[in-house]
């Protein structure tokens, strides 16, 4: 079944099958008892939305993480990216969370990316660890030194996750699963292999 707290359909649905059956209950009722009885489906139409807005679930939060990673790549901003990882963080060619920094400071330098477009192909929510496959269409600047070789890439993505105390996520890794449609890691992200 949906999650009500992370969409309004299901609640919407709900106000208009509340709204058919008081359409139909309607001529049996006594006049007092019909204008009240459309209240029903209009309070839960009206939830629909502001459970939507108030409540934020875990795929949510995460989904904020994702984007927020994406747009801080997109700006080329290093110090923004660290805000979104872990104390924690480790891949297989990162030992640290300073040490994946300072490789994104040294590939962002501007320009190098004109825009991503991501998709998730997968997320899996266990507790307070989580896993998400995203697939990235990497658009290169045009005056960027990779523009010469191609203005696309694309690469698929692992991350990693956790909740903090918090009750907010930070990525405790990554991991390159493919460019290009070819399998690749951390250690294929160089200029040579775009």
């Amino acid at each position: 079944m949906p999650n009500i707290f992370e969409q309004p359909w299901t609640l919407l649905i709900a106000a208009a099958a509340l709204a058919i059956a008081v359409t139909v209950a309607y001529p049996f009722l006594q006049a007092k008892s019909r204008r009240r009885l459309w209240l029903i489906p209009l309070l839960v139409a009206g939830a629909a939305p502001l459970l939507d807005f108030a409540v934020q679930t875990d795929r949510e939060k995460i989904k904020k993480v994702i984007a927020g990673g994406v747009k801080a790549v997109e700006n080329e901003a290093p110090r923004t990216i660290a805000l979104l990882l872990s104390n924690n963080y480790k891949d297989s060619a990162h030992p640290s969370k300073d040490a994946i920094i300072q490789r994104f400071g040294n590939l962002l330098t501007p320009p190098l990316v004109e825009k991503i477009y991501y998709s998730i192909l997968e997320m899996q929510i266990s507790g307070d660890t989580a896993s998400v496959i995203l697939l990235n269409r990497i658009f290169f600047d045009p005056k960027s030194d990779l523009a010469e070789f191609t203005r696309l890439i694309v690469v698929e993505v692992q991350i990693d996750l956790q909740k903090t105390p918090a009750q907010n996520w930070l990525i405790t890794g990554t991991e390159i699963l493919r460019i290009n449609n070819q399998p690749a890691q951390w250690t294929n992200v160089n200029y040579e292999t775009w």
